[in-house]
């Protein structure tokens, strides 16, 4: 007796159900929780698309065209609109339902820049070592019967829990004295978990509280790159952690003469950075020689400086007579 393979669903699994029919068992006798409205025919690239509601009951499996050792998926949706996260950032696109997670994988590199074949994967939650089947139908991962998924773009080196160097410099800085310091007397802080600073690396995002004005904000938020960091000095801009996206420039913080202003230069490299000479992309090109004359203290000197230096500036500028507010 041949067997067909079916997927289901049930309400808040992100993992579908498998079950083995005979082919000739009747569309009528099937499970109740197979109600969707199509069935796709994964062995063939699901591309047959049957609705539910304009097949004959009484017919078999069988007699519907699958065969022995045939997937068949049965989904709600004809699409997913699949939604990808990556160091704060996010795209989305739409597939079949029945399109492998891997052409999602393919998708999401595309779409951060990141080469093919670095070793990446995708993971159902934020922060969780658990990566999905790439080989099993997209629509297999959303949330019940909904069209709609969020995965996170994360290393395999995470998955496997290995860190990266950066990851545990950054730890022991963060739990250096002066830090921890500016943490307990709420100066600033750490967006997310520890977790969370492994799957975004190097990303990172710290809150820093400027001084209470009326009408300004209770904190800012830079979002750092650490890319080469400790070795190489950090890159930040000014976050906006509700929309996701750099902070728009009328939010940017204002000062009364040139000190905030000046770092906080909103037609300085489109905003992606402030104005500092430890900031990686604000010290490229002449500005670094003209810096290392005036500001040599403000400079970025490998093996001794640490995220510290850039935040406690930050929030030293944030908190001067020369803040107005946002």
């Amino acid at each position: 007796m041949s067997y067909i393979t079916l997927y289901t669903y049930k309400e808040g699994e992100l993992k579908p159900k498998r079950t083995k029919v005979p082919g000739g068992k009747k569309l009528k006798d099937l499970p109740d929780d197979l109600d969707s409205c199509h069935i796709f025919h994964c062995e063939k690239d699901c591309g047959d698309d049957h609705d539910l509601a304009k097949l004959d009951s009484d017919l078999t499996v069988n007699e519907i065209g699958f065969n022995e050792r045939d997937s068949v998926l049965f989904h709600k949706c004809k699409t997913v609109e699949v939604t990808v996260k990556f160091n704060g950032e996010k795209k989305s696109g739409r597939f079949p339902v029945f399109k492998p997670a891997r052409d999602v994988l393919k998708f999401s590199l595309n779409k951060f820049n990141i080469d093919e074949n670095e070793d990446m994967a995708l993971a159902p939650k934020e922060g969780v070592r658990e990566a999905i089947n790439l080989e099993i139908p997209i629509g297999c991962y959303t949330s019940g019967q909904t069209c709609e998924v969020t995965l996170y773009l994360v290393t395999e080196e995470f998955i496997q829990g290995f860190n990266h160097p950066g990851v545990d410099m950054l730890s022991k800085h963060i739990e250096d004295p002066l830090f921890q310091l500016g943490i307990d007397k709420e100066k600033w802080g750490i967006v997310g978990s520890e977790a969370d600073i492994e799957s975004n690396w190097p990303k990172l995002i710290v809150w820093i509280k400027p001084a209470q004005k009326k009408g300004g904000p209770e904190k800012y938020y830079l979002r750092f790159d650490l890319s080469g960091y400790p070795e190489k000095a950090p890159t930040a801009t000014l976050w906006d952690v509700e929309d996701d996206k750099k902070l728009s420039f009328d939010s940017w913080p204002n000062g009364r003469n040139r000190w905030v202003n000046s770092v906080f230069k909103q037609n300085w490299k489109n905003g992606d950075c402030l104005y500092l000479p430890c900031d990686r992309k604000s010290c490229e090109g002449s500005h670094r020689r003209d810096w290392k004359k005036k500001h040599p203290h403000l400079m970025w000197a490998t093996g001794e400086d640490t995220l510290y230096k850039y935040v406690s500036y930050v929030h030293k500028v944030l908190n001067s007579k020369d803040y107005k507010n946002a």
